[in-house]
């Protein structure tokens, strides 16, 4: 997990550090686990769609999102990075 945040860190954060780091903080308080291929590939894309809605608020859980991306959307709209 520490050389898949610092990667994330070293290549998305420049770009989306904020949203970065409330992600490393979700990984490291809530998850724990190990991140799946599928996660690694489509994590840009939704934080592209993240940084369209900061607030989430079109997120859409029946999509086919893997599910850790689903429990951090909940943990952003709870407030828990705050």
């Amino acid at each position: 997990m520490e050389t898949a945040t610092e990667y994330w860190r070293l290549l998305l954060g420049p770009m989306y550090g904020d949203k970065i780091e409330k992600w490393i903080a979700f990984l490291n308080q809530e998850w724990k686990q190990a991140v799946s291929k599928d996660t690694w590939n489509m994590f840009f894309i939704f934080l592209q769609d993240y940084e369209k809605d900061p607030e989430l608020s079109e997120y859409d859980e029946t999509a086919a999102w893997p599910s850790i991306i689903d429990d951090f959307v909940e943990y952003i709209k709870e407030g828990k990075p705050e």
